[in-house]
């Protein structure tokens, strides 16, 4: 009886474990990892407010602005196809973004840690004063 009942135990811990590691596999990125997959076409979804975007924006050639407050209404928006990385200042917001996304059926969506703070501080490239133009 004690076999099976460890045995029952090991087992529930197996199926844990491999469920956990399969739904984090690769759904946060660095800024060099979201970097490296803009180069390759990804599509980075900054979901900041409008007033933090103005001030500074991400340098790259795919963006895209939707605000977090606005991802549930928007999401006809974002392609399902396309790997999509999500952003913010920090990677709370974009965090909360991600999960909103993946339990709506997006499977290609990533979390870049550190948002605009760890892309400006690594030395990735940014625009000043010209958010509205992505508008």
């Amino acid at each position: 009886m004690k076999k099976i009942f460890w045995g029952i135990i090991l087992f529930s811990f197996i199926i844990v474990t491999a469920c956990n590691s399969a739904k984090k596999e690769n759904k946060e990125v660095t800024v060099q990892e979201a970097a490296k997959m803009l180069d390759d076409g990804a599509l980075l979804l900054d979901v900041r407010d409008l007033e933090e975007l103005i001030e500074i924006s991400f340098h790259v050639k795919s963006l895209k602005h939707i605000p977090l407050i606005e991802i549930k209404s928007r999401m006809n928006e974002i392609p399902k196809e396309q790997k999509v990385i999500l952003a913010c200042r920090s990677g709370k917001r974009s965090r909360e973004a991600f999960n909103i996304l993946n339990s709506n059926g997006f499977n290609n969506v990533y979390n870049m840690i550190g948002g605009m703070n760890e892309w400006q501080k690594t030395g990735l490239p940014v625009k000043t004063g010209t958010g509205l133009a992505l508008l």
